[in-house]
């Protein structure tokens, strides 16, 4: 498993335990889902579907969850500034800005296959529609790689899931 996808694990659950009330059952209407060739991906327990915004000096991150028993998935945003309602795209080591800017999707499917950036650019697109005190909501879409395998294309993606922070 990849660094990425090993941090997003470890997050992922400590995200979790922070959901508070919408802990247990799936009533909570929180949601990640995409589409691929293979057919509809979704994640429903409440309790995994969560996102948290983080600073270190000039990077700045959000990162959104949604897992289950055998899969895992994950949307993390990246920038120099804020985080606001916007699209972001692509995946660049900033150093004019002491930063990574863009995006990175992981999934890691049942069989443990994890899929990712790859190496060299980067068309996965996140937009974040809504950012409150509480939710985030958003829609994502790209082309991920995992070695050994053909590229899963991403299509249709949305996410509506509890703020942790």
């Amino acid at each position: 498993m990849t660094r990425s996808g090993v941090a997003g694990l470890i997050l992922a659950g400590l995200l979790a335990t922070a959901c508070g009330g919408n802990s247990t059952g799936t009533s909570g209407g929180y949601y990640l889902r995409f589409q691929t060739p293979g057919g509809q991906v979704s994640f429903t327990s409440q309790a995994s579907l969560t996102a948290a915004f983080s600073q270190s000096g000039n990077q700045r991150l959000m990162i959104a969850t949604g897992f289950d028993a055998s899969r895992n998935f994950s949307i993390t945003v990246f920038d120099a500034v804020p985080i606001v309602e916007q699209t972001y795209s692509g995946y660049d080591i900033n150093v004019n800005l002491g930063a990574v800017v863009g995006v990175q999707l992981t999934y890691e499917d049942a069989s443990g296959t994890v899929w990712s950036i790859g190496s060299g650019t980067s068309n996965q697109t996140v937009t974040l529609t809504s950012i409150t005190a509480t939710t985030v909501m958003g829609q994502f879409s790209g082309t991920m790689k995992a070695s050994g395998h053909a590229d899963l294309v991403v299509t249709n993606g949305q996410f509506f899931v509890v703020r942790a922070n």
